[in-house]
């Protein structure tokens, strides 16, 4: 196998590019020979032969890599996903990025109803699906599920003109599966419909994690175009993805992204209306209050033997002022403070002390 994709890499040339019913042909030979449960290739010679003559990079991804249909059909079951695929709406992409040492391919979308739900119960909205290829650009396989260092990578797609803030993966409903086959890893993300934005533009990112969409894609406020950020030194891959405009519903899409915003306005609203009910509750204890709850300590503290009351004083006190009392023999007290002098009886001390 090895010796075979060696032998393409140096044969292919880049510069004759096939048509794509050449293409879709060949793909269709090489899938009729291969066992998808054990991977086994069967590529003949005649075969071989016709790839070198398309000579092409998507003629050699397709001879590697598994098609959109094949990678839905791996992870869904009724196999509506993998039909989608193959049919006239699904949009073939194939484009490959390099970048922090990977080849990102994004392989195929397609949208609809009653398809196999990844990861929403909601089979019966529409939803988008996009199929994504990772591969290490030096050849070794990428680690599967078993491996410590595998990670599920962030596929996520941002619309033209909105802040990665505002439509992101959390915003959209998204999901993302994966899985790894022949030492490539497929991502097949699922979220809500984005045929709606068609009008606007939709571009897909692919970065390590969630929340690096804001530091490798930036948006320029004048024009809404997203740029990859040079300055990012992580993995980052953007596609724009050629949606069908005449599937664009822009009443829908401005619907949506003020539900959106209707949402994001109603937790903050909910989180400041939190905050300001907690500062009220902590001003609201009056001076009386206050001092009543510190009466109710006195007197706990009163009740205690001498060694308990130490114990007590160490874990619970706190230094306000420092107090210096000297008992008489006739019941008097004479106490001495930061504050002042204060002379009192026992008899009447208590007596106060004593109201709550």
């Amino acid at each position: 196998m090895k010796e075979m994709d060696e032998f393409l890499k140096e044969n292919l040339l880049p510069d004759c590019v096939p048509e794509k019913s050449l293409n879709a042909s060949i793909v269709k030979k090489v899938k009729g020979t291969q066992n998808m449960k054990h991977r086994t290739w069967k590529l003949s010679v005649a075969a071989a032969i016709a790839i070198l003559v398309v000579g092409s990079a998507s003629a050699y991804a397709a001879y590697r890599y598994l098609t959109p249909s094949q990678v839905a059909e791996q992870i869904t079951e009724d196999g509506a996903l993998a039909k989608a695929f193959e049919s006239k709406d699904a949009i073939m992409v194939n484009e490959t990025q390099k970048t922090a040492g990977y080849d990102i391919t994004l392989m195929g979308i397609v949208s609809g109803k009653n398809l196999s739900s990844v990861t929403s119960e909601a089979v019966d909205q529409t939803k988008t699906y996009a199929v994504a290829a990772i591969a290490r650009e030096d050849g070794k396989a990428m680690p599967d599920n078993t491996d410590d260092n595998y990670q599920t990578f962030c596929v996520s797609a941002l619309v033209h003109g909105k802040r990665f803030q505002n439509v992101n993966n959390a915003a959209l409903n998204a999901g993302v599966t994966s899985f790894v086959q022949d030492g490539v890893q497929y991502e097949l993300l699922e979220c809500d419909n984005l045929e709606m934005f068609a009008n606007q533009g939709v571009y897909m990112g692919i970065v390590e994690s969630f929340g690096n969409e804001s530091q490798a894609f930036v948006m320029n406020k004048k024009t809404g175009d997203y740029t990859v950020n040079k300055d990012f030194d992580g993995m980052k891959a953007l596609f724009t993805i050629p949606l069908d405009k005449s599937k664009a519903d822009d009443a829908a899409a401005e619907q949506y992204f003020e539900k959106i915003g209707g949402k994001e306005n109603t937790k903050t609203a909910e989180k400041e209306k939190n905050e300001n009910k907690a500062a009220a509750n902590a001003g609201s204890k009056s001076e009386e209050s206050l001092t009543s709850e510190w009466e109710q300590k006195f007197m706990k503290f009163r009740t205690l033997t001498s060694k308990k009351a130490q114990a007590y004083v160490k874990k619970h006190a706190e230094v306000v002022v420092q107090e210096t009392c000297n008992a008489g023999a006739d019941g008097s007290i004479h106490v001495k403070s930061d504050a002042g002098e204060s002379d009192y009886n026992v008899s009447t001390y208590t007596r106060s002390a004593s109201r709550t």
